[in-house]
């Protein structure tokens, strides 16, 4: 599962099989692209994620989980 924040084109939400992860791009000092990735561990459990969804009106993160339920949290954009 892969939701792009839409406010902020450069930072994406990634459920895997091992929980959810932020992702933030950036260009290096040559112009390369550099991606780094944050665990979202404070709210989500390392567990399979079948589905993700952000409100982006209260920066709200869902992700459905096999066999954990649905959990949710506030992942306001880091300026």
């Amino acid at each position: 599962m892969l939701v792009v924040d839409p406010t902020y084109d450069d930072t994406v939400y990634v459920g895997t099989s091992k929980g959810v992860y932020r992702g933030f791009a950036w260009h290096d000092e040559g112009g390369e692209w550099q991606f780094t990735w944050q665990p979202i561990t404070c709210a989500f459990p390392w567990i399979h994620v079948s589905d993700l969804e952000l409100n982006p009106g209260t920066y709200t993160l869902y992700a459905a989980t096999y066999g954990r339920g649905l959990w949710s949290a506030s992942v306001a954009p880091i300026e």
